[in-house]
């Protein structure tokens, strides 16, 4: 079985591919290919340059903002 992700534009989306990307990597389900748009591109091409769902949850977390979610230009005032 091959297995390929297609993962959508946004910010919260690109937080949830995270997740899906941990869960996948615990399951010991490889992915073939992956293709993405706006930030599912980012965390797509990440992970693909050999970054775990682990080390890109880390460097989300260290991102200005509440619990690592960039703010908004509302919120910062």
């Amino acid at each position: 079985m091959r297995v390929g992700l297609a993962l959508g534009a946004g910010v919260v989306r690109g937080y949830a591919h995270i997740g899906v990307l941990s869960v996948l990597e615990r399951e010991g389900i490889p992915i073939h290919c992956i293709a993405g748009t706006s930030a599912g591109a980012i965390m797509g091409a990440v992970h693909a340059a050999g970054f775990s769902a682990g080390q890109i949850h880390q460097s989300a977390m260290r991102l200005n903002g509440v619990n690592g979610v960039p703010r908004t230009a509302e919120q910062s005032g």
